[in-house]
């Protein structure tokens, strides 16, 4: 159970810092600016829960 939660925790803080940095290069985008493709997610980021 340890593990688990663990590696949930670890998910959720993965996930967090990706959706924040999302918003950061929406908030770029927005302005009008010519600006960068949005960020990819981190590598390590498990995201079949939502495919």
């Amino acid at each position: 159970m340890d593990r688990e939660l663990t590696i949930e925790r670890e998910q959720r803080r993965l996930l967090v810092g990706y959706v924040l940095e999302l918003r950061r290069w929406a908030r770029t985008a927005e302005s009008g600016t010519l600006v960068d493709p949005p960020p990819s997610p981190p590598a390590e980021l498990d995201l079949a829960p939502w495919l």
